[in-house]
């Protein structure tokens, strides 16, 4: 019989594993080459920027391509984890004269079977799920399919990938196949079991996560973070104050709140990093160079210039 047969769960945690590697890869190389181009690049008077970028961006081209690898590959297990919901057989590829010759006689692991080609994974996903796959985002995984074996099987001197499809095709990725706005949460589990979580704590979590979004949602358009993070970009944003209480060692302005609803008359904003809400006052800051008028009702916190001014919260 065939034994070791994964789970639902078991395919969906490896697709979701991958999309972090693959996340990781692309935000350390932008955000090192921002943080390089600010303390050193841009006030160098020996330093060409434009030359730096370039030579930069020409070393990125192999991690970039194998994230793209990795997010391909989180794609696939993603589809196959909802794929398997039905049942994991159907992702058995061939006649049963094709398995392996032992399998009638002994004990036959299912990692023994060839599965079915990544290029045949929508089809059989749009035939057995309740919900197909909009045509967009099939075209879209397609297309990172194509660039994937480019990458994995030849040398394609024309290919150019950038961090930022990157950065789109996880989100999507997990917008489509996981949940709509997942992909917050799921990163924060990730690093919260990752092996500096394991070694040391968790306290590095909330400066990476706030410096990783906060400077993805500045090079997304106004559409993107809407979808992704479910806040307007072009609305007013304002410190966390949990966010910020592990941010401001860091010299890392979190400034990753939105007033909920966006009245005058609002009491609530919302963080789309940590998801958390804090209940507000609309009064004015103390601080004669702060124009702010949202304070934090619990520290007394002025989330605009985050300092604890005498207040009267009453």
């Amino acid at each position: 019989m065939i034994t070791d047969i994964p789970t639902a769960d078991d395919f969906a945690q490896t697709g979701i594993d991958y999309l972090n590697l693959a996340w990781d890869a692309v935000a350390d190389l932008a955000f090192n080459f921002e943080d390089a181009k600010e303390a050193f690049w841009d006030d160098a008077d020996d330093i060409d920027v434009d030359e730096m970028t370039s030579e930069y961006w020409t070393a990125a081209q192999r991690p970039i391509s194998t994230a793209v690898s990795l997010a391909h590959q989180g794609g696939e297990f993603l589809l196959k984890s909802i794929i398997s919901r039905t049942s994991p057989f159907l992702l058995i590829s061939g006649n049963p004269s094709s398995w392996p010759a032992d399998v009638t006689v002994s004990d036959t692991p299912y990692s023994a079977f060839r599965t079915i080609d990544a290029q045949d994974l929508v089809r059989v996903h749009d035939s057995v799920a309740s919900l197909r796959l909009p045509s967009d985002f099939a075209r879209r995984f397609d297309e990172l399919r194509q660039k994937r074996n480019s990458i994995m099987h030849t040398v394609d001197r024309h290919l150019r990938v950038e961090v930022l499809d990157v950065f789109r095709d996880v989100l999507e990725i997990t917008h489509h196949l996981i949940r709509p706005l997942a992909w917050v949460e799921k990163r924060r589990q990730f690093l919260e079991s990752c092996t500096m979580s394991v070694a040391y704590s968790t306290e590095h979590v909330d400066v990476r996560m706030a410096r990783d979004f906060l400077r993805l949602a500045n090079l997304l358009q106004p559409a993107e973070v809407a979808k992704y993070f479910d806040i307007d970009k072009k609305q007013r944003r304002y410190y966390c104050w949990d966010c910020q209480f592990e941010c401001c060692d860091h010299y890392f302005d979190a400034k990753s709140a939105v007033l909920r609803p966006n009245t005058p008359s609002s009491t609530t904003v919302f963080c789309f990093i940590c998801g958390n809400s804090r209940t507000i006052r609309r009064l004015d800051c103390s601080h004669p160079d702060c124009k702010g008028n949202v304070i934090d009702t619990e520290e007394g916190t002025c989330l605009t210039c985050f300092e604890t001014r005498d207040i009267t919260m009453a």
